[in-house]
This record gives structure tokens, C-alpha cells and sequence, in this order.
């Protein structure tokens, strides 16, 4: 496997445009510019084995009077990780969504508003520590709901995060441990079906990605 210093910054650009867009188009994601996004979403690693515990950091400036009452997660998994062949595989098909993630909840409300961490320039944050059981291609988009206090009363206000991928492979003990686990046999079932499914007709699931290493820069 790939030390984990292949990781955000050495990936291509270009390779990483073109999956945002395959994922706007297969899956209908909802996605905003990640020029400018209103929250600022990274992980420690794009590159994971299942299980592998991740952080994810996400950032506002946050004026005096906002209060965050809801952060939501939507998580998809828009491609697999073939075991035989090594390498990640794009699907086209919808049997995908429905990503399972361990920590990273689908919404977290605070009826009193979400506890928040300072960091630097007058940015608060939000860390949630996850792993992910099923290897794959997954991207996920942040969405935070506001009330904004001002002397016309409570304002509501929602601000979007850029979208962040992540490329999870199987550990070494990923079919073990599957097996061992309650409700992860499912997982690891399908996950064998669905590479199955690729090797009868590869030209209309989806397109393979080049092995991880050749996603880098070079230095």
C-alpha cells in the first residue's frame, strides 16, 4: 500500500476535477465551488485502509450572535476498490449510495447550539474522528445550519462546505475481520459481488483509475 504521504497535495488537480464532476453527474450531487466555500472541510488523509481511524476539520469565521444548530454529512461512495486487480474502479451505478461511516454522522444538532473549537484567525471548528468499513471511493459534502441573533430577531442561514474525497483500501485483516464483525459480512459480500459484476462487463459499470501511486505529482 501507499505510504500516507500520498495525500491531498500530490494528487492531480485535474484527476480530481474530473471525479467532482463524474460524481455531479452520476449521483446528482448538490456541490458548491471549492474556490470559495463558506466552510472549510479537510481530513488527514485522502488515502485510508478500512477502519483506519480519520479526522476531518471543518472551519468558519464565525461572527459574534451566530450560533451552528445542525452539521450534516452527506456521505456517497461513487467507486470501489478492486482487490484483485489494485486499483479503484468509478461506478456508474446507484447500488453504491448509501455509504456506511463510523463517527461521522448524517446530522449532529445541538438544540443550544454545537459546542465549537477556536483555531486561528478567528476560525471555529468542528472535528469529528470516523473509519469506514467498506473499501471504495467516497466523497462527502458538509452542510451547516445557522441562527444568526441581530435586532431583527433570529436569523436562519445555512453555509456549505467544499467537497472532500477519500480513497479507502482493504486492510490486510479486511476479509477477517468482516467475517468476525456483526453486520460487516454484508459488506464485505457485496463488495465481492459488485467486483464480479465489474469483471463481466467492465465497459458499462464504470472506468477504472490508475493504481494510487500514479495519481501523484512528481516531486
Amino acid at each position: 500500500m501507499p505510504s500516507r504521504e500520498l495525500i491531498s497535495a500530490k494528487i492531480s488537480q485535474n484527476t480530481m476535477a474530473v471525479m467532482l464532476l463524474y460524481a455531479i453527474v452520476t449521483f446528482n450531487i448538490d456541490i458548491v465551488s471549492a474556490q470559495d466555500p463558506s466552510v472549510q472541510v479537510s481530513l488527514s488523509s485522502l488515502h485510508a485502509t478500512t477502519s483506519m481511524p480519520i479526522e476531518i476539520v471543518e472551519s468558519v469565521p464565525m461572527p459574534v450572535g451566530q450560533i451552528v444548530r445542525t452539521i450534516s454529512h452527506q456521505r456517497t461512495r461513487i467507486g470501489i476498490y478492486h482487490r484483485i486487480h489494485k486499483r479503484f474502479v468509478l461506478w456508474n451505478a446507484s447500488v453504491l449510495q448509501g455509504a456506511k461511516f463510523v463517527g461521522l454522522p448524517p446530522s449532529h444538532t445541538g438544540p443550544h447550539g454545537i459546542g465549537l473549537k477556536e483555531i486561528t484567525d478567528g476560525r471555529l471548528a468542528k472535528q469529528y474522528t470516523f473509519s469506514v468499513p467498506d473499501p471504495g471511493v467516497y466523497i462527502i459534502n458538509t452542510e451547516w445550519s445557522l441562527t444568526t441573533h441581530d435586532m431583527n430577531g433570529k436569523i436562519p442561514m445555512v453555509r456549505k462546505g467544499n467537497p472532500v474525497l477519500l480513497f479507502v483500501e482493504p486492510s490486510k485483516n479486511y476479509e477477517t475481520q468482516a467475517a468476525k464483525e456483526v453486520g460487516e459480512f454484508e459488506g464485505m459480500h457485496l463488495q465481492s459481488f459488485l467486483e464480479k459484476q465489474y469483471d463481466s462487463s467492465p465497459s458499462e459499470i464504470g472506468f477504472p483509475m490508475p493504481q494510487f501511486e500514479e495519481l501523484a505529482l512528481p516531486e
